[in-house]
């Protein structure tokens, strides 16, 4: 029997489109949805963002006034999708939420049951490679150097509890095959029977990118209906480089990047190609909730170090980026004379010989224009869960290798074997992180439109196939 919110979605056309988060609408997700675009279409595009279940720590100041609307209550935003409840097939919700806790699951169930149709959009666990921190906490634990007693005794009851659970994990697998193998009413009895969603219809479609952004939810509940589909849409870095690829094959023809490879060739003698650092502001990253123990001191003079061996080995001029973030006055004073380089890293990537950096997704650009990556690391990079394990799991899945700057030296990397790329393992990365193959070669956003217009729009696919 054909489902009813697809009989619906022939028949009333969308006019208004809210995006809900728990996270802050920055001028980066502005520009990903952007809004003059839906408008164009005949959909008002705004934003509903709610206190009670932003994510710890997030800045819920609005950057935009007009396209966001900030609500203190789950109870509150519910009454603002009560007073739309008109004509409720004229609306559709796109949530955009990293958890699902007890006010998330009283926000989807009251847009449930008020009829609007909705989507889910998978969040960030999938974009990049997780790594296994049982290892990690092992390497933690093993290093008596630097760790006090109860912090080792600490990990190492993790580590016996971690043991002794892992049995479990068998069930997770079974249910992954299951769902992705199985029928997909499987997916719909699972949701009803143990989600805290107990009654909820399920959206129309999840909104995923690349296969990791699915697998990094199995099996867990998210809101689903026997109905539900999948739109498989892209990273959005993967947009920017749609905009910018034809752009840049251009550019690197043009007689501008030619004087700009005469003009280095003048200042050395050489006609230098470009090695490019994308940092990551390790020392003075800052975020609510975080704080870095990177040390200036210990990590920029090795930076400083490396490039100084790399423009005297591969005779190359050594770029830097910055993470959008970063604080690039703080960091020039430590690294002249490479200082941070203005611009898009794209189109630095793009004009590159080769690549550098941590476990940065700006790294992603690498695989795309199939540019060699190298990795590295200190002993204070792999001290810290958000920089060590996941540095070795990317590296790790590209086929390459991690350097740490406190065990070797740079005068020692052997740069034939590092410069060297495996295009299959480039490929496989691009197909499970950033774009999954045979999804449409449009913007996301446009992917989306279509799938809330026409439940036969290219990008959707049946759930148990996906």
């Amino acid at each position: 029997m054909e489902s009813k919110s697809w009989e619906i979605a022939q028949a009333d056309k969308i006019e208004r489109v809210f995006g809900v988060t728990d996270a802050q609408v920055d001028r980066r997700t502005l520009d990903f949805w952007p809004h003059a675009e839906w408008t164009r279409r005949g959909a008002r595009l705004s934003f509903l963002q709610c206190d009670e279940i932003l994510i710890p720590g997030t800045n819920p100041e609005i950057v935009d006034e007009r396209l966001v609307q900030r609500f203190a209550l789950v109870r509150e935003l519910v009454e603002f999708l009560r007073s739309q409840k008109k004509n409720p097939q004229s609306v559709f919700i796109l949530f955009f939420l990293h958890k699902l806790d007890p006010a998330d699951y009283r926000l989807l169930r009251a847009v449930d049951r008020m009829g609007f149709r909705y989507a889910f959009l998978l969040s960030d666990d999938g974009d990049l490679p997780q790594p296994d921190f049982q290892d990690f906490n092992e390497l933690l634990v093993k290093d008596v150097r630097i760790r006090p007693f109860f912090w080792r005794f600490k990990h190492r009851t993790k580590l016996i509890l971690m043991a002794l659970l892992k049995p479990f994990q068998n069930l997770k697998r079974v249910f992954e095959l299951t769902l992705s193998e199985g029928p997909g009413v499987f997916l719909y009895f699972y949701y009803k029977a143990f989600s805290k969603s107990y009654g909820l219809r399920g959206p129309d479609f999840w909104i995923g990118k690349g296969q990791g952004s699915i697998d990094a939810y199995y099996p867990q509940a998210l809101p689903v209906g026997r109905d539900t589909r999948i739109c498989w849409t892209h990273l959005s870095m993967y947009d920017r480089y749609l905009a910018v690829k034809d752009e840049l094959a251009e550019d690197l023809t043009k007689e501008d990047f030619a004087k700009e490879r005469e003009q280095a060739a003048q200042e050395t003698g050489a006609d230098k190609e470009i090695a490019l650092f994308l940092g990551q502001n390790a020392p003075f990253y800052t975020h609510p909730g975080y704080r870095s123990v990177i040390e200036a001191e210990d990590y920029y003079p090795k930076l400083v170090g490396l490039f100084e061996s790399i423009e005297r080995r591969l005779q190359m001029k050594v770029q830097k980026t910055t993470h959008p973030w970063g604080q690039p006055e703080r960091i020039n004073e430590w690294i002249k004379p490479y200082q941070i380089s203005a611009g898009d890293s794209i189109k630095a990537v793009a004009k590159s010989r080769f690549v550098m950096g941590h476990c940065t997704t700006a790294l992603y650009y690498a695989v795309l224009f199939h540019k060699p990556a190298v990795f590295f690391t200190t002993d204070q990079l792999e001290y810290m869960a958000d920089y060590g394990p996941y540095t070795r799991t990317m590296a790790e899945q590209l086929g390459k290798d991690v350097i740490n700057l406190d065990r070797v030296s740079p005068d020692e990397i052997d740069w034939e074997a590092q410069l060297s790329i495996d295009l299959n393992k480039y490929d496989a990365f691009r197909n499970y992180y950033i774009k999954r193959p045979g999804s449409p070669e449009a913007p996301a956003w446009d992917i989306v439109w279509n799938a809330i217009q026409d439940p036969q729009a290219t990008g959707l696919a049946e759930l148990r196939k996906s």
